[in-house]
């Protein structure tokens, strides 16, 4: 849990209003616009896609929950995924129970996370969709303890989840790359294979009859 609980370090300015901007920070805020274009983009609304869709954030390189609190500072970051805890208890039938305090103690402890920093935003986000679903095991009246404990597995697994949607894409990328590396070699031998005389040879069979040739006149 101690990785769940709420530090001491001292907030920083949202990236935006940074003069030292990280390269990606600025990306992020042009790809994505300020914090309320932001929380529009990522309300509760999507919840069902990311918990369903992690290789396309993966994929699409959405922002992680580091970055995203980095770009737009751990209040905006953490009032966005208020929204979701306070969307998720409700649905769970416990309205007459939520507390602002406790949602504010859920969504700053997520943001604090040493253990979910490098989770992409979606992936914790699709936690609340799973959350809903009654995917956990949380019985009686939900408290942030016990929704942080079950993210906290959440978090182990999602990790993994998300490594092998990178390994995914690595994989696609470079048969993407042989693909088109292999359409360059045949288009360059089709331009000089008539200079060869070659015109009815593959590559492969013109290198084969070239390797027999030199063996059969060393053989001489």
């Amino acid at each position: 849990m101690m990785e769940l609980m709420k530090s001491n370090r001292p907030e920083e300015l949202p990236a935006a209003q940074q003069g030292n901007q990280p390269q990606w920070a600025v990306e992020i805020y042009g790809r994505f616009g300020d914090l309320v274009a932001f929380s529009r983009r990522f309300g509760p609304q999507v919840q069902n896609y990311c918990a369903g869709h992690m290789l396309d954030a993966v994929a699409k390189d959405l922002p992680t929950l580091a970055r995203t609190v980095k770009t737009y500072g751990e209040e905006g970051t953490s009032a966005l995924i208020g929204v979701h805890v306070t969307d998720a208890v409700i649905s769970m039938g416990e309205d007459r129970d939520v507390d602002p305090a406790d949602v504010r103690f859920i969504a700053r402890a997520i943001c604090q996370s040493e253990r979910l920093r490098k989770l992409r935003l979606p992936t914790i986000l699709g936690f609340f969709h799973l959350l809903k679903c009654g995917e956990f095991d949380i019985y009686g009246k939900v408290t942030p303890r016990k929704i942080l404990e079950v993210l906290r597995k959440y978090a182990v697994t999602a990790e993994e989840q998300e490594a092998r949607a990178e390994h995914e894409l690595e994989k696609r990328a470079a048969a993407a790359k042989a693909a088109a590396d292999s359409h360059i070699v045949v288009k360059r031998w089709e331009e000089i294979a008539p200079g060869l005389n070659a015109t009815d040879d593959s590559i492969v069979s013109y290198v084969a009859r070239q390797m027999r040739e030199k063996n059969e006149s060393k053989d001489q």
